[in-house]
């Protein structure tokens, strides 16, 4: 049936076309494209008279409200792993690279735990940490106020530490590091020094003892009550009292 013209029909309409046809309906202003086509195989194409899905749409689409799609049932043409869809000045959607820049946490509290899938914390002027926190890395900090820390491999901070709980410190045994802390404001020569041997050095980087005092001469190197020791040269030491008078002279050579 060809209709030249407007038609209206006043009850539902059943088009039953034969497989032997491409095509159950046609309705457009062309015989060539049609605006919309079903095709015997149960396609629907707009725009087009080749529908290759089961709606098959040419053109640009717009949709009012939700749009509902099953999990893992979107593809989408052209992209390579890893890219993601951004969009564009246009106000379209293309693949692109994801921003390299940080995350912009901001004021964020976490509500789970954060994973930084080996990427750095950089540029932190402080941190505080309520539960523990388990470091695989070099930790350079400003400030940290911290509650529990773990950390596995060698930490720098270039800062005030404030630990409002016990601070336990445990370092591997043997050459994996050689000091358990190291305290100073110098990277040549610490004012504490404990090493992975137990050895406790003031002043020292190489402790011969359980506890190695080094000190310049006349300048004291321990005050019990009103007496004080100090190294008078390299093999002598004074104990003196609380005037500055010595009481006695150790010589190493006497």
């Amino acid at each position: 049936m060809v209709v030249n013209g407007a038609s209206t029909f006043k009850s539902s309409v059943t088009i039953m076309a034969p497989d032997t046809q491409p095509a159950s309906l046609w309705a457009s202003t062309s015989t060539i494209t049609p605006h919309l086509y079903v095709s015997t195989t149960g396609k629907i194409g707009i725009g087009t008279m080749s529908p290759d899905a089961t709606l098959h749409v040419v053109g640009i689409s717009s949709f009012t409200d939700k749009v509902y799609i099953p999990e893992n049932k979107i593809y989408v043409n052209g992209g390579t792993t890893g890219q993601i869809l951004k969009k564009n000045a246009g106000g379209w959607l293309e693949w692109g690279t994801a921003a390299s820049a940080g995350d912009n946490l901001g004021n964020h509290i976490a509500t789970m735990t954060l994973d930084m899938a080996g990427n750095t914390f950089v540029n932190v002027s402080s941190v505080v940490f309520n539960k523990s926190v388990t470091n695989y890395g070099t930790t350079t900090l400003a400030g940290v106020t911290n509650a529990g820390y773990i950390a596995s491999s060698s930490q720098t901070l270039s800062g005030q530490l404030t630990v409002n709980s016990t601070v336990t410190i445990l370092t591997p045994d043997g050459n994996t590091f050689a000091s358990a802390l190291w305290v100073g404001t110098s990277a040549v020569t610490p004012h504490l020094y404990v090493s992975t041997m137990g050895y406790v050095g003031i002043g020292t980087a190489n402790p011969a003892a359980r506890l190695d005092i080094t000190t310049p001469n006349g300048s004291p190197a321990f005050t019990i009550n009103t007496f004080t020791l100090k190294p008078i040269s390299a093999s002598e030491v004074g104990l003196y009292d609380s005037a500055g008078e010595e009481v006695i002279r150790f010589d190493e050579g006497n």
